[in-house]
């Protein structure tokens, strides 16, 4: 994966500074390692530096335009501020030093946020992040099957690094964002049971959401209109919908996902407690067995004793379930 791939070339690399730049995305402009140089020397106790696209991205279709307007309006708040907890994969620019010391980018390839995520470890460990409005790139946009189909895992996994690392990330959506993505949600689904149900109260106040909700899409349907006109406006409330509803699906299983795992650690913590039990009062009996975590393991809990010990390890030199199974038999229950 990129994670593991941008891990490689920075173990090779032999200067002090690492530049990363996306595979969808493009450096046009000729300044940008000029820029990149000046940014280093003008703030020597930052970190990591990251991007932003450039604001006529040119992408060829509508949706594309859509999300170039929505990035703008997210991003445009937090241009040229340090922004921590936050790191953009697209384009960004961090002191070797720094990169080492936080242990790079998670190769763990069901990690789909993996350039955020190393930006709260760099948080964590108090190293400053600061977002440039002078570092740009062209970034191309997927269309909107393949967007959305992308962004249930994504925003999944997103309620994962805030689980791990407890902060929204300000720039890659944050409170803020999924607060006016509920507003519409909700405000969609009481208009259309309202007007199903024929309970007007119920319409007028799914319409007043939206209308909050629309109000807050001003700087998005702004910019679509004055390129592509008022035909925009429809596409964009449309476009805008159907991403909610994917963020919504992928933040419900996320929460599941939440949910579950503390409701599992709960039945594995009574299982053990009564096979210790058992092995009192059955002689011979085996109290429990320790399975030590795997590469297997999706989660990253903070207190996993054996997580170092796991990455030391090559998957080649685990056991197969099968063994694991047989293993497990053989001390009955």
């Amino acid at each position: 994966g990129g994670a593991a791939a941008r891990n490689t070339g920075a173990a090779a690399a032999r200067g002090k500074v690492l530049l990363f730049i996306d595979a969808d995305a493009r450096a046009d402009d000729p300044q940008l390692i000029a820029n990149c140089l000046r940014l280093l020397e003008e703030m020597p106790a930052v970190a990591a530096f990251s991007g932003c696209y450039e604001d006529d991205n040119h992408s060829p279709h509508l949706f594309g335009r859509y999300l170039d307007a929505c990035e703008a309006q997210m991003r445009g708040a937090a241009l040229d501020t340090l922004a921590p907890g936050c790191l953009n994969g697209s384009l960004c620019l961090i002191r070797k030093r720094a990169f080492d010391v936080v242990g790079g980018f998670d190769t763990d390839p069901r990690v789909a946020l993996e350039d955020p995520e190393l930006g709260c470890r760099l948080a964590s460990t108090d190293f400053r992040h600061w977002v440039s409005s002078r570092l740009r790139v062209r970034h191309r946009q997927p269309g909107l099957r393949h967007y959305a189909k992308e962004l249930v895992p994504r925003t999944r996994h997103y309620i994962h690094l805030i689980r791990r690392h407890g902060a929204f990330n300000p720039i890659m959506g944050g409170g803020a964002e999924g607060g006016h993505r509920f507003l519409y949600a909700m405000g969609l689904l009481l208009t259309v049971f309202g007007f199903g149900l024929a309970q007007w109260p119920v319409v007028t106040a799914g319409a007043t959401l939206l209308a909050l909700a629309v109000w807050n899409l001003r700087d998005v349907v702004g910019r679509l209109t004055r390129s592509d006109g008022l035909v925009a406006l429809p596409a964009a409330l449309c476009f805008h919908g159907l991403t909610t509803a994917a963020i919504c699906s992928g933040g419900t299983l996320g929460l599941m996902d939440w949910a579950g795992f503390a409701w599992r650690r709960r039945m594995v913590d009574a299982a053990v407690v009564l096979a210790w039990a058992r092995s009192l009062i059955k002689q011979n009996a085996v109290g429990y067995l320790i399975q030590f975590v795997t590469h297997r393991c999706n989660a990253h809990c903070r207190h996993c004793f054996d997580d170092p010990q796991r990455q030391s390890i090559g998957v080649d030199q685990e056991l197969s379930l099968e063994r694991i199974r047989t293993l497990a038999k053989s001390v009955g229950r």
